[in-house]
């Protein structure tokens, strides 16, 4: 709870590093907004057809990795990759 990177009532963890790093690249906003909703708005309906996907793919990689330093790993990967093909598909947010 004392961790300077957390959820909180309004920010998944993800949009609380790019508030405290002042990150505003488009691509990584959107990233933030559907983690949002997979942090923060687990109850309510989804805006976003790419969070049930992502949570979907990310869930699959926790159950599937043998210790958390895999699941680290191959979620940086995931995440890399999500993070290049949103750019490359909609030429990036700007």
């Amino acid at each position: 709870p004392d961790s300077e990177f957390r959820r909180s009532h309004n920010l998944s963890t993800f949009e609380t590093i790019l508030k405290k790093h002042e990150i505003t690249d488009a691509d990584l906003v959107y990233i933030g907004k559907i983690t949002h909703e997979i942090e923060i708005n687990f109850w309510g309906e989804r805006k976003l057809e790419e969070s049930e996907k992502v949570e979907r793919e990310v869930k699959e990689i926790i159950s599937d990795s043998k210790d958390g330093h895999e699941c680290f790993h191959r979620s940086f990967i995931y995440f890399d990759g999500l993070l290049q093909r949103l750019e490359t598909e909609k030429g990036g947010r700007k």
